[in-house]
């Protein structure tokens, strides 16, 4: 099954011909992570076209005829929050030396800068065979879209991988209920409080309560003018509908990055922002003495990560699988503020209440028309003050 990248690249006199012919105003990329991964066909569907076009598909097949089977396509690809990528990349290379100057066969990158670009391929591929043999992403993403979940993860595309989890994480039964998707450790969101802003009230202690009016334009989220992590508007979604997110949207400054916002907040002495929602990981790295964590009582959020083994791979890379899952790569985790579900490791964040949305909810939903009304909800009141960073 050859990739978008081994067709053009070998036959690019072929390919100029097929975008002569589809004329469209974007340039399909065929030199990125994307195009390394995914057919020539679900890469024309993520643009829009139809690849069963008579032309086009003798187009395809006269550019696949002489192509290496899947030349540059990695087994293995890790899209990490930002905070994680460097402690999975280090303690994964000393592991495992002979893939750390090979990305051909093994990428770890961060989560953002795929969020848009590699997600959407999910939804067109026509099957698991597109994908690596082992796929770990962030935040809950178009693997959980209605589509992908009733093609493939409902129907063995993928091995069950029976790794035990550490009891304080079981309760909240973080593993898709077939096993065929399952968490490997998780964001936890948190609030970072400004004091000099409650120095004569209360601090907020629930997640709700930052919907307080009096909060308009005085919280600050991850994102920026065009994205919100999903992690964060999916509890209040779910909680309190539609117009929670209106309400979020209203109450929302601007979007950064964490790395962002812990910059602001340890370079600034005045801030009028209220209130930060970040990784834990990241309040971690908080110095100003004017600004404090609360771990909700509610809990803190769980934006997780996650991996998959397509069917029959697992066996293939236990070595690799139980490395991931093992005490080493769970210590390093833990010393950067990523919790580990190995049961041995040295447990380094606060043992308090998750806010898991739950496998319920993502079955009984179609997440994709969620995440539009949400997106939609939310954005409607944030750009109608005109405030976003970048």
């Amino acid at each position: 099954m050859n990739t978008l990248y081994t067709a053009a690249n070998n036959q690019p006199e072929i390919w100029e011909e097929l975008l002569s012919e589809i004329d469209i105003p974007v340039q399909i990329p065929t030199d990125d992570l994307s195009s390394r991964i995914f057919t020539t066909a679900t890469c024309l569907r993520s643009f829009g076209v139809s690849p069963e076009k008579l032309s086009i598909a003798r187009k395809i097949a006269r550019m696949e005829e002489n192509a290496a089977t899947d030349n540059g396509k990695p087994f293995m690809v890790a899209l990490l929050p930002c905070g994680m990528r460097n402690a999975f990349k280090e303690a994964f290379f000393e592991k495992f030396p002979q893939y750390a100057d090979d990305d051909e066969q093994v990428v770890i990158d961060g989560n953002l800068n795929f969020e848009k670009q590699f997600y959407s391929y999910l939804d067109h591929i026509g099957s698991t065979e597109e994908l690596p043999d082992i796929l770990i992403t962030s935040d809950i993403n178009n693997l959980y879209y209605r589509d992908f979940m009733y093609k493939f993860l409902l129907h063995e595309g993928f091995d069950r991988l029976n790794y035990p989890v550490y009891d304080y994480f079981s309760d909240m039964n973080p593993d898709h209920p077939q096993g065929a998707m399952k968490m490997i450790s998780s964001n936890m969101l948190v609030m970072v409080i400004n004091q000099k802003h409650y120095s004569t009230s209360a601090k907020p202690q629930e997640w709700y309560e930052i919907l307080d009016k009096k909060l308009e334009k005085k919280l600050v989220l991850r994102g920026d003018k065009d994205f919100f992590c999903n992690a964060v508007l999916y509890p209040f979604y779910k909680e309190y509908g539609d117009e929670a997110l209106r309400v979020l949207g209203k109450n929302t400054l601007k979007g950064m990055h964490p790395a962002e916002m812990v910059r602001e907040i340890n370079t600034k002495k005045e801030n009028d922002v209220a209130v930060y929602v970040m990784p834990y990981s990241f309040a971690c790295k908080v110095r100003n003495v004017n600004f404090t964590t609360v771990w909700p009582k509610d809990g803190a959020i769980v934006s997780p990560v996650q991996i998959l083994v397509k069917r029959g791979k697992a066996a293939q890379h236990k070595e690799l699988l139980d490395f991931i899952f093992g005490k080493i790569m769970g210590e390093q985790l833990e010393q950067n503020g990523f919790p580990s579900f190995h049961a041995d490791t040295i447990k380094r964040y606060p043992g308090r209440k998750l806010k898991w949305v739950g496998w319920n909810f993502f079955i009984e939903n179609d997440l994709q028309e969620v995440k539009m009304k949400m997106q939609e909800a939310f954005m409607e009141s944030f750009h109608s003050s005109g405030i976003y960073l970048r």
